[in-house]
């Protein structure tokens, strides 16, 4: 990657990469986001390739994706139930909970139940789940295939955010 190239360049030139690297403090709001993804991509992977359901293996085998594939790309299963947004309920210090949920709705992975005041469900429904990465592995967003005839849109990405952009 391009930090790593930069780091042996500096050794090649005998300089020293440290001395131009200034500490940073990450944006809260970004290491959430971040979090949230990376345990929407794990819950999703998991109930795609152990629970077994139809629709996701139908998928897999249709197109014969071997497992290595379906691993290396953590390609999941998100099912008709609000699986992720239960989760983060769950989160026990009410802080962190309430953080994680808002910036899970900030970056569309979950959006607030207007029936229900307090109450979010989840973005990616009966879908095909496909984790977007960024160049340095961290995950960005999610893009998503209906499993059912009728359902709309077929492909279903995630909304521009703070850690994620179409451009």
């Amino acid at each position: 990657n391009f930090k790593d190239s930069l780091c042996e360049i500096s050794k090649i030139l005998g300089v020293d990469y440290n001395d131009y690297i200034q500490e940073k403090k990450e944006n809260p709001k970004l290491v959430m986001a971040h979090k949230v993804l990376s345990k929407a991509i794990k819950i999703y992977q998991q109930l795609g390739q152990k629970q077994g359901i139809s629709a996701y293996k139908r998928f897999i085998n249709d197109r014969k994706i071997g497992d290595q594939i379906e691993k290396q790309f953590c390609i999941g299963f998100a099912p008709g139930n609000n699986v992720l947004s239960e989760y983060l309920s769950t989160i026990k210090n009410k802080e962190e909970r309430q953080f994680a949920l808002r910036v899970a709705a900030e970056i569309s992975l979950i959006k607030p139940d207007q029936k229900k005041p307090g109450k979010y469900y989840d973005t990616f429904r009966d879908r095909i789940i496909f984790p977007i990465w960024d160049q340095y592995d961290r995950p960005m967003g999610l893009t998503s295939r209906a499993t059912k005839e009728k359902q709309v849109p077929k492909y279903l990405n995630s909304s521009e955010s703070i850690v994620f952009s179409k451009k």
